[in-house]
């Protein structure tokens, strides 16, 4: 049952789109687009177990239809990759979504993309964060760019948000704004920008720029370990993702854990998008005292995307056929295992709303079963969520569709939530610097005061 417990994420997945200058992009006739179009009604109806959960099947197939009438003329696979990628996102399934071809993977390198960071104040974009010459400016609201009006800027990355997401808008926008918007920019190799400080607009032009770079502990792409000490008695475990095919070394960072003699441990899991089912299992092999189950029963939906593996657990028993989809009533437990170095001190796992798939499933175990300390804020990913997706790619413009084959549902699930922790502490967008980490100066702080 390998496939039926692989959590990958595929929203900071799905919403790794990158496209670039039109000089590279493929022009498609207006027939092979519509075709694509119709391939992706397909495939979602054919693959996704609910697809209309968020939006009807009625409203779906009208959008459909709007965008299949708007295609008049040859356009390029990026311009269709705008029109098209709303459309997907509002089924609002982050297992489910829509990335770029091969041709655009290739080139998207050769771009300059937006040098600073952003933040959003009452829909206006506000450059938050810049460097070197440029630090002048932070806090001026950026009124254009490349001659873009702010506004415009903001209704394209609008565009991309469904209409029943819940909480968060902001973060997200601003987390849309540093993946595409180089695709709203086609690629260019500097940025004309206007900005206004109070009613007085000036303009910067930014052809380079030395950027710090990112911690490798905070690179969203890393599945390295990150084991520090605190003090004789804390010491932090940060994993940035759990998407490594093979085994993640988890026995050396629990045999440094072991011989350094701390008895707090906090796993952070904040940013962490998920991964590998076998990567949680063996992290909380180290972690557990009591037999524990991960998943409470889900299903899936028959369909050429599943059949082999969904075949195979009705045959084996662990699934039952009914009509269309496979259901799993109930699920292994898991038993603690008996490592040398097993960690059995007090555990603390932050979370943040981008933990997600993976880190969702290890972090509603570690907290619904009061393991550890849940600390810092709600998963945006649900406790119910759709899961196991794999890719099929559109015929003509060869754009990659992962969709969602089935569904989980997570021991103690809220309708609606996610994993909610114990203390809810939130981090202010302003908390750039890690000695101002709010959620880990929290748990510290918990720690000294002995509340565990």
């Amino acid at each position: 049952m390998e496939n039926k417990r692989i959590y990958r994420i595929i929203f900071i997945i799905s919403i790794n789109f990158f496209f670039f200058n039109n000089n590279y992009a493929q022009v498609f006739q207006p027939e092979e687009l519509k075709a694509d179009v119709d391939s992706l009604m397909y495939y979602i109806n054919t693959v996704h177990p609910e697809p209309y959960t968020y939006i009807s099947k009625t409203e779906f197939e009208q959008k459909i239809n709007e965008l299949k009438i708007a295609i008049k003329d040859p356009i390029t696979d990026a311009e269709f990759f705008l029109k098209v990628a709303p459309l997907v996102f509002a089924i609002n399934d982050d297992h489910t979504g829509i990335g770029y071809n091969k041709t655009m993977n290739n080139k998207s390198d050769s771009c300059f993309a937006f040098p600073f960071d952003i933040k959003l104040d009452n829909n206006k974009i506000i450059l938050k964060r810049s460097f070197g010459e440029y630090k002048k400016f932070e806090n001026d609201e950026i009124k254009s760019i490349n001659g873009i009006q702010s506004g415009s800027i903001i209704s394209i990355l609008n565009s991309f948000i469904p209409k029943y997401a819940e909480f968060n808008i902001e973060k997200r926008l601003i987390g849309l704004f540093e993946w595409i918007a180089p695709l709203i920019f086609n690629y260019p190799n500097s940025y004309e920008i206007i900005l206004s400080r109070n009613g007085e607009e000036h303009k910067i032009f930014v052809d380079k720029i030395q950027k710090e770079p990112i911690p490798q502990e905070n690179n969203l792409h890393n599945n390295k370990l990150y084991l520090k000490l605190v003090s004789n008695e804390t010491a932090i475990l940060k994993i940035p993702s759990f998407d490594l095919k093979r085994y993640m070394d988890f026995d050396t960072i629990f045999t440094q854990v072991k011989e350094s003699g701390v008895d707090n441990l906090i796993i952070d899991v904040r940013e962490n998008g998920g991964g590998f089912s076998w990567n949680v299992d063996t992290l909380l092999s180290y972690l557990v005292k009591e037999p524990f189950c991960e998943i409470d029963s889900s299903f899936s939906k028959i369909s050429f995307m599943s059949t082999e593996w969904v075949n195979k657990d009705i045959k084996s028993g662990e699934g039952k056929q009914i009509g269309e989809y496979c259901y799993y009533s109930s699920h292994d437990t898991i038993m603690p295992s008996t490592r040398w170095n097993k960690f059995t001190g007090n555990i603390f796992v932050l979370i943040n709303e981008n933990s997600y798939s993976a880190a969702t499933v290890f972090a509603n175990t570690i907290i619904s079963n009061s393991i550890g300390i849940g600390i810092g804020e709600e998963t945006y990913q649900k406790t119910t969520f759709y899961a196991n997706s794999n890719s099929v790619y559109l015929p003509n413009t060869k754009l990659p569709v992962p969709i969602s084959s089935g569904k989980l549902i997570l021991p103690h699930a809220k309708a609606g939530r996610g994993v909610i922790p114990n203390y809810i502490v939130v981090d202010t967008d302003d908390n750039l610097d890690v000695k101002s980490d709010a959620v880990l100066n929290f748990t510290l702080k918990l720690i000294q005061k002995g509340k565990i």
